[in-house]
C-alpha cells in the first residue's frame, strides 16, 4: 500500500476556492520566471494547493518542472513524480508525466520500476489516458533494446525485447473504450513478435501457460491462439462495460460538479461491477481479479469531492470480510478526509471506523476536526452523544449535549440549538442519557421538562420545540391530573406572545388545533368545552351572529411544519435519524388519508346568511358546519398521531 493511503487529514488556513488557487496559481507562474524568490514562492503556493487538490496532474507536472528550475537538478522534479503518484496512485496521467520524466533524465535503468508500480495501479484502466502510459513505457523500453544493441550487451537486449511483448501483451488485453485503440495494440504486437524468436515474443509467465496448456502448441502459433482466446474474453468483457462507459465523460478530476447523468452512471456501474465480482477471486482469470476495487478507484478520481462514493467504498471493503478489511476502510475514509475535507459525511465515517477498531481518541480527534470543518451541525451533534454513550456512559451523553446546547446559544445559532434540545430531553426522558450517576435508571421526565422549559424561555419562536415537548407530555400522561397539566402546556405555548420572539399566529393556530384533538380524546367534557371555547376567542371561530364565518385551514399546521423542520435543520448537511422522522412525518401529513381529509375540509366552506331565509336556518346550518369542521381537525390528528406512533415504533424495532 503506498503512502497516500496512510496519510492523515488535514487543513490548511487559507482555505481558498478552486478557482482562486487557480488565478493566483496562474499569477505566480506569470511572475516566477528565473528569480530564486519568485520561484520560491510559487513552489510554495503550488504545494499548498496541490495538498487540497492531488488530483491535479496538471499541477504536479508543473510543480516538478520548477523545482527542476529551482534546484538546477532532475532529483528533485523526481522526488515531486514519486510525492504524485503517492498522492494519486490512480491517476493515469501522473504515471505518465513520472515515465517521461524517467525517459528525459536518461534513467533508464530505474524506468522498468517506475512502469511496474504504473501499470500494476492504471494498467486495467480502459479509459485514453491509460494508452499515453503504455505508449511511454513502449517507448523507453525500445530505447533502452537499442543502447543495449549498441553496446553489444545481448542479455540486456533480449531482456527489453522481451519487456516490449509483455507491454504490448498487456496493452492488448486492456478493454479499452476505444475500439480502434486494442486493435492498434494487437497490431503492433503481431507486428513485434513477428520479427522475436519464441523466447523474446512474451513474458515467463506467458511461455509457463503456454508450455502448460496442451491445447495450444508451444511456438509462434500456438502463443498467437492462446492471446486471441484472451482477446475474445476481453473483448466480451469490454462488451458489457460499454453501456457504462460510453456514459463516463470526464474521467479525470475536476472542482466543477458532475451532471447528474454522470453521478447516476457511476452509481448503476458500481452496483453492476460489485454484483457481477465473484466471491472467490482464484476462480476468476488473472487479468479480471480485483477489478471491483480498481473501478471504485476510477469512480474516485472522477468523483473525489463526492463523499457517497468514498463511504461505499469503505463499507465495500469492510464488509467483505477480509483480513484487514477495518483497516483498509479506515485509510480509505483517511483518503476521503482529504479530498472532500470540506464535507461532514467522511469524517463522521472516519469516526465510528476508529471507534470500531477500538481508537478511542482518533474518533474523538474526527470529532473535533469535523466541529472546525462543518460546526453546528445536528447529525455531528447526535453522533458524538452516541459515541460518549458507547465509550464514556450516559452522563457523559448528557454532558456533551449539554455543551452543544450552550455553545450554540451563546453563537446565536438557534436552529441548532432548538434541535440538540429536543434531541437531548428525548433522551433524558427515556433514560439513554443523564444527568448524573444518581439518577435511576428508566429515564428522568423532570430532567427532560427542564430542557424544553429551558429551551423554550431562551427560544420561545422554535415550533419544534413546543410540538416535542407536548408530545411527550402526551404520552406520558396517566392521569386526569396529567391531562389537565398538558391542556396548561398547550395554553401556555398557544398564548399571544409578549413580544416578537415568541411563536408566530400560525404556529399557535396550528398547536391550538392539537390541543382540541388532544382534549377530545382525552379530556372531560368540562375540559373540551373550555379548550374550544377559548381557541374560538383566539382565533376568531366563535360562531356568533353576524361573526365572518371561520375558515378551518386544516393544512396549516403541516405547512408550518415543515417550516419549522427545514428552519431547524437549516444547519445540517446530513440526515439525522431524527431529522429524517420529523421529515417523513411532514410529508406524510401532506398526502395519503391525510390529504382527503384536508380536500373534504377545503371542499365543505361555511354557511352564508344570505343563502337562509331565517335567522334561525343559518344559525342551524352553521351550528352544523361548524360541527363537521372538528370532526375533519379531530381526523388529522389521530391520522397524523397515528403515523408518529408508526415511526417511531418502527425507530425502536431499528
Amino acid at each position: 500500500m503506498m503512502a497516500s493511503h496512510q496519510q492523515q487529514p488535514h487543513h490548511h488556513q487559507q482555505q481558498y476556492s478552486f478557482d482562486q488557487w487557480s488565478d493566483l496559481l496562474a499569477r505566480v507562474s506569470s511572475s516566477s520566471g528565473s528569480q530564486g524568490s519568485s520561484l520560491a514562492s510559487a513552489i510554495t503556493h503550488f504545494k499548498s494547493f496541490l495538498a487540497s487538490y492531488p488530483l491535479c496532474f496538471g499541477y504536479w507536472l508543473k510543480l516538478a518542472d520548477l523545482e527542476e528550475q529551482w534546484q538546477g537538478t532532475t532529483l528533485a522534479a523526481t522526488a515531486t513524480h514519486i510525492r504524485a503518484t503517492q498522492c494519486a496512485p490512480y491517476c493515469p496521467e501522473i504515471w505518465t508525466n513520472y515515465v517521461k520524466h524517467m525517459h528525459k533524465s536518461q534513467r533508464l535503468d530505474d524506468v522498468d520500476d517506475v512502469i511496474t508500480s504504473a501499470l500494476s495501479y492504471v494498467g486495467a484502466d480502459p479509459s485514453a489516458a491509460t494508452a499515453d502510459v503504455y505508449d511511454a513505457a513502449v517507448d523507453v523500453t525500445k530505447e533502452r533494446a537499442s543502447k543495449a544493441l549498441a553496446d553489444d550487451d545481448q542479455p540486456a537486449a533480449i531482456e527489453a525485447h522481451k519487456r516490449i511483448s509483455s507491454l504490448l501483451a498487456r496493452a492488448a488485453s486492456t478493454p479499452f473504450v476505444d475500439e480502434n485503440t486494442t486493435k492498434r495494440y494487437r497490431h503492433e504486437l503481431a507486428e513485434w513478435v513477428a520479427q522475436l524468436p519464441l523466447e523474446q515474443s512474451a513474458s515467463d509467465d506467458e511461455l509457463q501457460e503456454l508450455q502448460n496448456a496442451s491445447e495450444y502448441a508451444y511456438s509462434h502459433e500456438g502463443l498467437a491462439d492462446m492471446r486471441a482466446s484472451r482477446h475474445e474474453a476481453v473483448d466480451r468483457y469490454a462488451e458489457a462495460r460499454a453501456p457504462f462507459e460510453r456514459e463516463i465523460r470526464r474521467p479525470y478530476f475536476h472542482a466543477k460538479p458532475l451532471d447528474a447523468a454522470q453521478i447516476r452512471n457511476w452509481r448503476a456501474y458500481l452496483s453492476w461491477e460489485v454484483r457481477r465480482e465473484a466471491p472467490d477471486q482464484a476462480s476468476t482469470p488473472k487479468w479480471l481479479r480485483g477489478s471491483t476495487m480498481r473501478l471504485f478507484e476510477r469512480c474516485l478520481v472522477a468523483c473525489a469531492l463526492y463523499p457517497e462514493f468514498w463511504l461505499r467504498y469503505a463499507y465495500w471493503t469492510e464488509s467483505r470480510g477480509a483480513a484487514g478489511g477495518l483497516d483498509s476502510a479506515r485509510d480509505i475514509l483517511v483518503r476521503a478526509c482529504l479530498h472532500a475535507s470540506r464535507q461532514p459525511e467522511p469524517h463522521l465515517a472516519l469516526a465510528r471506523v476508529e471507534e470500531k477498531r477500538g481508537d478511542v481518541e482518533a474518533a474523538r480527534m474526527c470529532f473535533a476536526r469535523l466541529d472546525a470543518v462543518a460546526p453546528f451541525l445536528v447529525s455531528a451533534a447526535e453522533a458524538l452523544a452516541g459515541f460518549e454513550r458507547r465509550v464514556a456512559g450516559t452522563v457523559a451523553c448528557n454532558a456533551s449535549l449539554a455543551n452543544a446546547m450552550a455553545t450554540s446559544l451563546s453563537a446565536g445559532k438557534s436552529d441548532y440549538y432548538a434541535a440538540v434540545s429536543v434531541i437531548r430531553a428525548r433522551l433524558l426522558a427515556c433514560g439513554t442519557c443523564k444527568k448524573d450517576e444518581s439518577t435511576p435508571d428508566g429515564g428522568d421526565l423532570q430532567a427532560a421538562r427542564d430542557v424544553f422549559s429551558e429551551a423554550t424561555a431562551s427560544v420561545p419562536n422554535k415550533l419544534i420545540l413546543w410540538e416535542a415537548w407536548l408530545a411527550m407530555e402526551e404520552n406520558a400522561a396517566k392521569t386526569q391530573l396529567d391531562v389537565n397539566n398538558v391542556l396548561a402546556l398547550y395554553e401556555r405555548a398557544v398564548d399571544a406572545p409578549e413580544t416578537q420572539e415568541g411563536l408566530s399566529h400560525d404556529s399557535r393556530a396550528s398547536l391550538g388545533m392539537r390541543m382540541l384533538a388532544f382534549a377530545n380524546l382525552r379530556a372531560s367534557g368540562d375540559a373540551l368545552k373550555a379548550a374550544e371555547d377559548r381557541y374560538a376567542r383566539r382565533f376568531g371561530a366563535l360562531p356568533c351572529v353576524g361573526a365572518t364565518a371561520p375558515r378551518m385551514e386544516v393544512g396549516a399546521s403541516t405547512d408550518s411544519k415543515k417550516r419549522s423542520v427545514a428552519e431547524a435543520f437549516a444547519a445540517s448537511a446530513e440526515d439525522a435519524p431524527y431529522d429524517k422522522t420529523l421529515r417523513s412525518i411532514s410529508e406524510a401529513t401532506t398526502s395519503g388519508d391525510v390529504a382527503d381529509v384536508k380536500s373534504a375540509a377545503e371542499a365543505n366552506p361555511a354557511p352564508q346568511q344570505a343563502q337562509y331565509q331565517t335567522q334561525k336556518q343559518y344559525e342551524e346550518a352553521y351550528a352544523a358546519w361548524y360541527y363537521q369542521q372538528q370532526q375533519y381537525a379531530q381526523q388529522y390528528a389521530q391520522q397524523y398521531a397515528q403515523h408518529y406512533a408508526a415511526q417511531q415504533q418502527q425507530q425502536q424495532q431499528q
